[in-house]
């Protein structure tokens, strides 16, 4: 199914100036005057549609917050088809031995589908930042994560 944005043929980032001013060219378009054929009911509705929900600044945060989650669903959240995590989104399970952190995966929703032990954290690699980051995939299905954390400072 096409985004609203798509369907305006705007920017993700696009002004409310420029959403008008896409969907006044996009009726335009497709109006049957101008066409010169009897234009779908449904294109109009979805033009419509797709103004309304990205002109109303409520309605356009609700909206790329489900796009954003699904398109997490499905791994390709980033560019990279990599989301990024912080350890602090983990659950952290302390049964006197070892520390372990889990987390449900985003996509298939397995409890626990992202585990870490804190021998994981000494193979992270060190990033320009400081922090270290580790991939790991969810045991359930094909995601992949990149997990950030820090050193933790000796007290």
């Amino acid at each position: 199914m096409e985004s609203h944005y798509t369907v305006l043929g705007v920017a993700t980032t696009a002004s409310v100036a420029q959403i008008k001013e896409a969907y006044r060219r996009k009726l335009l378009s497709s109006h049957p005057d101008k066409t010169g054929t009897q234009t779908q009911g449904d294109e109009i509705a979805r033009i419509t549609d797709a103004y309304r929900v990205l002109v109303d600044p409520i309605k356009r945060q609700e909206y790329d917050a489900l796009r954003q989650e699904e398109l997490s669903k499905l791994g390709v959240a980033t560019g990279d088809g990599l989301e990024t995590y912080s350890l602090d989104d983990f659950e952290i399970i302390d049964n006197d031995h070892e520390l372990r952190w889990t987390k449900s995966c985003p996509r298939c929703t397995y409890p626990g589908g992202f585990e870490l032990h804190e021998a994981d954290l000494d193979q992270g690699t060190v990033q320009e930042d400081g922090q270290y980051e580790l991939i790991i995939q969810c045991c359930s299905c094909s995601l992949w994560l990149v997990v950030k954390y820090a050193e933790e400072a000796d007290c």
